[in-house]
C-alpha cells in the first residue's frame, strides 16, 4: 500500500516507470535481486526477489480469507485430483512423523464428557460409516 499512497499523494507525474535492462526469464529473479540490491528502492517492501520473505497480510485481509468459503465445485476439483494419489513409504513416514507430538492438532487437548456425547451421537446408526456392514466384510475391505 505504500506505493499507493505515494502515488496519491504525490500524483502520478511524479513517478517514472522504465525498462533497465532486457533478459532470459530465468534470469529475472537473480537480476530482480541485482537491482534491488544495488538502487535499494524505497517502495519495495520485500527485500528478496521472488519471495514473500517479510510481507504481512492485512487484518482486514486475514478476515476475508478466514470467512472464504470453498464451493461444492472447487472440493469436487481438489477431490479428484488427490484422489488415487499413492504416496511413498518415506513420503507417508515424514507426515507421520510430522505430525507426531506437539505438532499434532489435538496434543495436550481433552475432550469434555458433552463433546464426547455429541461426537458419539454424530456417528449413530445410519450416519455411522460401518451402519449395515458386517465386521467380515470390513476387513476384507483392510485386506485388498
Amino acid at each position: 500500500m505504500l506505493i499507493n499512497k505515494a502515488l496519491i499523494k504525490y500524483g502520478y507525474s511524479q513517478f517514472s516507470l522504465e525498462i533497465l535492462e532486457y533478459c532470459k526469464p530465468k534470469e529475472c529473479l537473480e537480476r530482480e535481486q541485482y537491482y534491488i540490491d544495488f538502487l535499494k528502492p524505497e517502495y519495495n517492501i520485500l527485500k528478496v526477489a521472488g519471495s514473500l520473505l517479510g510481507f504481512k497480510h492485512l487484518e482486514a485481509t486475514k478476515a476475508i480469507m478466514k470467512g472464504r468459503k470453498v464451493s461444492a465445485e472447487t472440493r469436487a476439483k481438489l477431490s479428484e485430483a488427490n484422489t488415487g494419489k499413492t504416496r511413498s513409504t518415506e513420503t507417508r513416514q515424514k507426515i507421520s512423523a510430522a505430525m507426531k507430538n506437539e505438532n499434532h492438532p489435538m496434543y495436550g487437548k481433552t475432550l469434555t464428557d458433552e463433546t464426547r456425547e455429541k461426537l458419539s451421537i454424530a456417528k449413530m446408526r445410519e450416519k455411522n460409516p460401518m451402519y449395515g456392514n458386517s465386521r467380515a466384510s470390513s476387513w476384507r475391505s483392510w485386506d485388498s
